[in-house]
């Protein structure tokens, strides 16, 4: 049975829902077609048009004889649903409203992502809160924003809402200006990680400091956006795993002609926490050293010596100031991002539990076991198996 897969681009998130895409097809014995949507037709043919990936569909249902589809959506273009030839298709990260009678669609619950990143702003007890839309006015920018309204205010915090300009020229200075005339210290929820580095940009131009004046989380996870600049972001991660496999039980229904929901959701992942979040107790340019360190280096299989040695004190004096500071030793801060990086990897489809432990600088498989045990009452394997979501 044939399956194709139309692949948006060759990026991080679209290589970790293709990674799982493959296992999960291979467990239900699909052959798998992934197709990029850039390399479906001769390069003189136009693809950036309705009618051009109409053109590109049919002549893969005319090669392929598919028993049915999972896309990536095209949130620029859509394909015409004839094109398909009532063959079953699957939308993954859709926000469409409007589904022909062979398509269906799975999307991240807002919901759950607005309660992670409220979750992770409101432990830094500011008494202010904000929320950043989408350029346009897509559903899901607004679901992420209702939400997160009614968790913030219902812990009787302040809170205010913008809408990034539509020229890209225009954003950063317009986010500046907004940035600039928010009561300080605020915490803001960029709908994604596009908007969550404009935001962090701007607070840079207009000289306002990340994380003591204005605390930053996007949403994905796109090291592209996060790792890049002065500032590194916080970002709520996107369950792959559980969006694939919600993918493909959608269309495994669909193509044994069984009644299915016409749309799937899928909780958030954890928050990959960055500089943009981690607000210190007190000021204290030594422990955000060693943090942004421990954070970097932590699977290198660093103590409080090699830490203390990167950033120039003693480790009885890193232990004091960290401790004032963060409000937990060094060692703690090491374990944590160390597990952090482990559920990261796990959730990973092609990384080998094996081989977890060591790259993530645990010294033995056991003590990798021993952490998921303590910390999530389940091994590494059940996590990978499921437990993740």
């Amino acid at each position: 049975m044939t399956v194709i897969h139309l692949r948006r681009s060759l990026d991080d998130e679209s290589n970790v829902l293709s990674g799982w895409l493959v296992r999960f097809a291979q467990e239900r014995g699909w052959e798998l077609k992934t197709v990029l949507y850039a390399d479906a037709l001769p390069r003189d043919q136009e693809i950036r048009t309705s009618a051009g990936l109409g053109r590109m569909v049919r002549s893969l249902v005319s090669t392929f004889d598919p028993a049915g589809f999972i896309v990536e959506y095209n949130p620029t273009r859509r394909i015409p649903s004839a094109a398909f030839g009532n063959r079953p298709v699957v939308y993954v990260d859709c926000d469409r409203e409007s589904l022909a009678r062979n398509e269906g669609r799975v999307a991240p619950d807002d919901a759950s992502i607005a309660e992670s990143a409220a979750k992770e702003l409101l432990s830094l007890g500011f008494p202010q809160c904000a929320y950043v839309h989408w350029f346009t006015r897509p559903s899901w920018s607004r679901l992420r924003e209702e939400a997160f309204r009614g968790l913030v205010r219902g812990e009787g915090v302040g809170y205010r809402t913008f809408r990034c300009p539509r020229a890209e020229q225009d954003r950063v200075p317009a986010i500046g200006r907004w940035i600039a005339s928010l009561p300080k210290p605020c915490a803001v929820f960029a709908v994604n990680d596009t908007i969550a580095r404009y935001v962090a940009d701007a607070c840079s131009v207009v000289g306002v400091a990340v994380p003591s004046e204005v605390a930053i989380i996007g949403v994905d996870n796109r090291v592209v956006y996060c790792e890049r600049g002065p500032v590194t972001l916080s970002s709520v991660a996107v369950d792959h795993h559980a969006e694939v496999s919600a993918a493909c039980e959608m269309l495994a229904r669909m193509m044994s002609g069984r009644q299915v929901a016409r749309v799937a959701r899928y909780g958030a992942g954890a928050v990959v926490r960055r500089a943009s979040t981690r607000a210190l107790r007190r000021k204290d340019s030594v422990a955000e050293k060693a943090a942004e360190y421990i954070r970097l280096h932590a699977a290198e299989r660093i103590g409080v010596r090699e830490t203390a040695a990167a950033v120039g004190c003693s480790p009885a004096t890193l232990q004091r100031r960290f401790a004032a500071a963060l409000g937990h030793g060094v060692g703690e801060e090491i374990a944590d991002v160390r597990f952090e990086l482990a559920r990261r990897f796990l959730s990973a489809p092609d990384c080998e539990i094996a081989a977890v432990a060591n790259r993530c600088g645990y010294d033995s498989d056991s003590t990798l076991r021993y952490a998921f045990k303590a910390r999530l009452g389940m091994s590494p394997r059940a996590f990978r198996d499921g437990g993740n979501h």
